[in-house]
């Protein structure tokens, strides 16, 4: 995985003008002017030469994600008013992702800021036919952080009752199933449809666990950094209000 995305960012730099049109092409005939002799030391120099530009490449990208990764460590990785929890069940869409720590850039998903605050052994992802494209993914960025991934999916979630019925028989079933049932536990409710949402209130509910609801603040249709708060509360007490 790291080493995949340490490739792709590489690609970017050696594609950009100054490494691609002046330093790998220019960079071999100096080496040579330089160093060479006329003999079969000059092909060797090139080769170094070029050698030194992939190489120069890699640390540059390696220090810019670094730098990234202390900028997000200095903002806040992690969502104050949430706590440790074992479990987490999510929803997960279509725009639902996790990336490891170490390499991301950007705004944080849902996913990532509930992994980063509540630090989970074990994610289960309630998902659509639709969504279950994310999943290798997801799986592959939650597994580099050492986070197992579950999940459970769900054909109807656009009738609130088949929904609310289906949910709550696969996922507290996968819970019981796994051994969850006495972990602590998180379910989030930000994600997905209204009937879905509802679902994950039912799941909750039943397992006695606490919902999360993370908002944002959007920017011309963009999520503004920084503007995260999530809000956790017992869906069993919204049946006692009066």
């Amino acid at each position: 995985m790291r080493g995949r995305a340490t490739l792709a960012g590489t690609r970017e730099y050696l594609g950009s003008v100054l490494v691609g049109v002046v330093l790998a092409p220019v960079l071999p005939d100096v080496a040579v002017d330089l160093f060479g002799d006329g003999t079969v030391r000059d092909p060797l120099l090139r080769l170094g030469a070029v050698a030194a530009v992939l190489a120069g490449c890699v640390l540059l990208f390696r220090w810019r994600r670094a730098r990234t990764a202390r900028r997000a460590a200095r903002s806040g990785l992690t969502l104050t008013n949430l706590e440790r929890r074992d479990v987490l069940i999510a929803p997960i869409g279509l725009r639902s992702g996790y990336t490891e720590r170490d390499n991301r850039t950007g705004v944080k998903t849902v996913v990532e800021w509930l992994v980063d605050s509540s630090r989970p052994d074990t994610v289960i992802g309630v998902c659509t036919p639709q969504s279950a494209t994310v999943l290798p993914a997801l799986r592959a960025g939650l597994a580099a952080d050492g986070v197992r991934l579950e999940t459970a999916e769900l054909s109807d979630v656009l009738d609130p009752e088949a929904t609310v019925a289906t949910a709550q028989a696969l996922v507290v079933g996968l819970v019981d199933a796994r051994g969850l049932r006495e972990r602590s536990t998180y379910v989030d409710i930000t994600g997905g449809t209204v009937p879905m949402s509802l679902a994950m209130l039912r799941v909750g509910a039943v397992l006695g666990a606490r919902c999360t609801y993370v908002s944002s603040e959007f920017r011309g249709g963009t999520v503004v950094p920084g503007t995260q708060r999530a809000s956790a509360f017992d869906p069993a007490a919204l049946a006692a209000v009066r």
